[in-house]
């Protein structure tokens, strides 16, 4: 186990117990950094790794899907996961979202998710991730995950959907711990089939009529759940199922 740490809130022996509950993988905590996801990406071009986590304070250009960015201060849970395979046939954005959401329940929050990577709690947004998979001589996948533990403030741009799980960072190391060793061990050892149930039961916008953005396309229908690779399923106005693997939801109206 490689373990790496200038992190000034998570101590060795929690990063160690990580490691240990994660198949001894290797991580790399830091203080701050640009994006964990890039971190991991860049150290995979380099060197290649073996499952690699990577856990840090902040990040200075947290990235979200479709080009977002995502806010991330100190006060919020930051972490990457490389995986040394392209885990080419499993849902890994459904695997992660579901870890999260039962970390979430296990604390008594009442969680939903926004397909495909965004998790909502009292209506508002508290985490966001980013499944990105390497494709070359070697394959391998990065899961990204942020949450808004404990932030104070939010840009105007997001303070009226964006909020935080506590109002201290009382915990936050056992709660990073949970997180991080449910997501690891769900994606090695979880059973897809019951996950992609509960993360269908979990989904806020099932059975609601939405607004859609795909390319330059918008498309009025209801949710009615999600396909074999995770996308997702409308019902358009003419009554046809139409399944979307990228794309936004823009609006929910009822």
């Amino acid at each position: 186990m490689l373990l790496k740490n200038s992190s000034q809130i998570y101590s060795d022996r929690l990063l160690k117990e990580i490691s240990d509950s994660c198949g001894g993988a290797d991580i790399i905590s830091t203080h701050v950094t640009e994006s964990t996801n890039t971190d991991a990406k860049s150290n995979f071009s380099i060197n290649g790794c073996k499952n690699t986590i990577y856990l840090t304070d902040s990040q200075t250009h947290g990235r979200g899907r479709q080009g977002h960015t995502f806010f991330s201060p100190t006060g919020g849970i930051f972490f990457s996961i490389i995986f040394n395979s392209g885990l080419s046939r499993i849902p890994v954005t459904v695997i992660t979202c579901s870890s999260v959401v039962k970390t979430l329940e296990s604390h008594g929050f009442q969680p939903s998710i926004k397909w495909v990577n965004d998790i909502f709690v009292d209506g508002r947004k508290v985490c966001g991730i980013l499944c990105e998979r390497i494709i070359g001589e070697k394959t391998a996948t990065v899961i990204g995950v942020g949450l808004n533990y404990s932030v104070n403030t939010f840009p105007d741009d997001i303070s009226g959907i964006a909020a935080s799980l506590f109002k201290d960072m009382n915990g936050i190391e056992e709660f990073t711990k949970e997180l991080i060793v449910s997501v690891y061990q769900n994606i090695n050892y979880g059973d897809t089939n019951q996950i992609k149930e509960y993360y269908k039961s979990h989904m806020g916008t099932i059975g609601k009529n939405i607004s859609f953005k795909t390319g330059n396309e918008i498309i009025e229908g209801k949710v009615t759940g999600i396909g074999q690779n995770e996308e997702l399923m409308i019902e358009d106005s003419n009554g046809n199922t139409r399944l979307f693997s990228s794309g936004e939801i823009i609006d929910i109206t009822d």
